[in-house]
């Protein structure tokens, strides 16, 4: 039974490498295969343990792909994805491996770039006994490693319930084999300049049961090193309980992450006398001052921006101080305004504070809005 993903078997290790570095800001130099097999089949087709992909699965789309068997295996499961090479294991996998595949590849990183972004599905034929392992080495480090520390295999949690992905039994699947993971993306510090990569897989204890290791990769800019799912994320409004809903990939399809956000969520700010404030929010949003309170409700992004100002009149022994707030809206909205303001006078004598009637001034100039409130005198 065919599946959708598209193999074509190589030897070329050049070859090979630029499907896997198909992205920005790397030049390869030179590439080569430490270990793989490779056997010409003019009748059946070539046998070998490497390949290009097209079509890949959960939205990789494409690359290079290394496998414990035959490249071939990965798009029909009537081949049965139970070969043994006879080719020895490898230490980029780890100790008692055989079947080993491991591409090496020269590169050089571009000057504006400071990464390397690798993305990566394990897939496998295996069950839980014999996990086989990979390894992704960057001039000589290992990381190819899950977020407790421990090598890749086909035993970890990126393959089990409820991360790991099981194929159906049907034309739809994206592969031959049975269970894989999710794509699993990561970025890892790379200077402008010369590097080496080491992709590995291998058969763990003996060489039954298959898997393949499919890498896309490409140069980046301040990369985000943790490893996680690369899934596309989408944001719906909800009512006042947020969630995060996963919907799984399959086929050639990327999977999802829904973020739910509860309607109406406030951001406060207090604001003091001879400060300035700023504040963007996508819902709704209040600001206080020590000598007023005003609220402004949106409903889309907005920028507010707050000032205070004080001023003071000497008129013989009084001393009139007041207060003036004004505030600007980057889009046009309707606000809703309680304002407070207080005017206090100061003499010999004493203390005296009134209250002063308020004025509120609204006006509209090139689609701002600015409404400015302060004591009449």
């Amino acid at each position: 039974m065919g599946s959708q993903i598209s193999i074509v078997t190589s030897n070329d290790a050049t070859a090979v490498a630029s499907a896997i570095f198909n992205g920005p800001g790397v030049s390869i130099t030179d590439a080569t295969f430490e270990k793989s097999y490779y056997e010409e089949n003019g009748l059946g087709g070539n046998l070998g343990s490497a390949g290009i992909f097209t079509s890949g699965p959960f939205g990789i789309g494409s690359g290079g792909i290394l496998t414990t068997g035959y490249s071939r295996d990965a798009d029909d499961s009537s081949y049965g994805q139970n070969v043994d090479t006879q080719i020895d294991g490898s230490n980029y996998c780890g100790p008692d491996t055989t079947n080993a595949a491991v591409l090496s590849v020269e590169l050089v990183v571009e000057p504006e770039y400071n990464g390397l972004s690798i993305e990566f599905i394990l897939a496998t034929k295996e069950n839980f006994v014999n996990p086989d392992p990979i390894g992704i080495y960057l001039d000589g480090v290992q990381y190819a490693v899950d977020t407790s520390g421990h090598r890749i295999t086909a035993k970890s949690e990126y393959l089990t319930s409820p991360i790991g992905i099981t194929e159906p039994n049907n034309p739809s699947r994206s592969t031959a084999y049975d269970r894989s993971s999710p794509p699993l993306i990561m970025g890892l510090p790379a200077a402008p300049g010369e590097h080496t990569m080491i992709f590995a897989i291998c058969d763990a204890n003996n060489g039954l049961l298959d898997s393949g290791l499919m890498v896309k990769a490409g140069a980046c800019v301040d990369c985000d090193a943790d490893i996680r799912i690369n899934y596309a994320t989408t944001t719906t409004t909800v009512g006042p309980t947020p969630f995060v809903r996963t919907i799984q990939a399959s086929g050639t399809v990327s999977g999802t992450v829904v973020y739910g956000e509860p309607e109406g969520a406030t951001t406060t700010t207090t604001e003091e006398v001879g400060t300035s404030t700023e504040v963007t929010t996508t819902t709704a949003e209040a600001i206080t001052s020590s000598e007023g309170s005003t609220t402004a409700t949106t409903t889309q992004s907005t920028e507010v921006s707050s000032n205070t100002e004080l001023s003071s009149t000497t008129h013989g022994d009084l001393t009139s101080t007041q207060s003036s707030e004004s505030l600007s809206w980057s889009e046009s909205s309707t606000p809703i305004l309680t304002t407070t303001t207080s005017e206090e006078f100061a003499s010999t004598t004493g203390m005296m504070t009134t209250s002063a009637p308020s004025t509120t001034t609204m006006s509209t100039q090139g689609g701002f809005t600015t409404i400015r409130r302060g004591c009449r005198p």
